[in-house]
């Protein structure tokens, strides 16, 4: 009888022990302190004179959170914009076919703060800054005209590289490896290379490990 009682007391311990490690297993995953964020995003954007851009963007980050409010962000962002614009000029065929580009390359720190609203989701706005190392703005233009033209070909036409100041907002939800985020990015300096529509308005979602 006292083997039998033995045996007992040894299988709950084992299935005790195993319960223990899976919750603690499963909270490390949800509540560890650093966290690596991969995430995709994009987002279409009304310009002036009636133009859609095309916003795309990816991001890797490193969020450590030492507890379960405040988090600290450093983030490498890759952005790029494309629109392509029809100016037409009164009723005849002239116009001029105008193509830009925008790419942005930028390091940022953010610090957000985290509500949980239901179980392992979470709300948490941010805010941060940063540098660009690398802006680029390109546009190429196609002039048609019913008379001669004797504007250069190369009228509009740019291609040029600058460095710039980068600000963010942001608002996330997080629930466990998925993270769907709304940001607001904006650029500072730069204005060479990107002179109108200095703000990215993306939609990204990502996940964390």
């Amino acid at each position: 009888m006292m083997r039998a009682f033995g045996i007992a007391v040894a299988t709950l311990g084992f299935y005790a022990s195993d319960v223990h490690a899976q919750n603690t297993a499963r909270l490390s995953q949800v509540e560890r302190p650093l966290r690596v964020e991969v995430s995709l995003g994009m987002d279409r954007e009304r310009e002036y004179a009636g133009a859609v851009a095309t916003v795309t963007s990816g991001a890797v980050a490193v969020r450590w959170a030492p507890n379960s409010f405040v988090g600290i962000r450093a983030t490498a962002h890759g952005i790029r914009r494309h629109t392509e614009s029809v100016f037409s000029y009164g009723l005849s065929i002239d116009h001029d076919s105008v193509e830009t580009e925008d790419r942005v390359l930028a390091l940022t720190l953010e610090t957000d703060v985290s509500w949980r609203i239901w179980r392992d989701l979470t709300l948490s706005p941010s805010a941060g800054a940063g540098f660009s190392p690398y802006v680029h703005g390109r546009q190429s233009t196609v002039r048609v005209r019913a008379t001669p033209d004797m504007t250069p070909d190369s009228y509009g036409n740019y291609s040029r590289s600058d460095v710039g100041v980068i600000w963010t907002l942001g608002i996330a939800v997080r629930y466990r490896h998925l993270v769907v985020e709304k940001k607001a990015i904006g650029l500072l300096g730069a204005e060479s290379a990107v002179q109108f529509g200095r703000e990215y308005y993306p939609w990204t979602i990502g996940y964390r490990f």
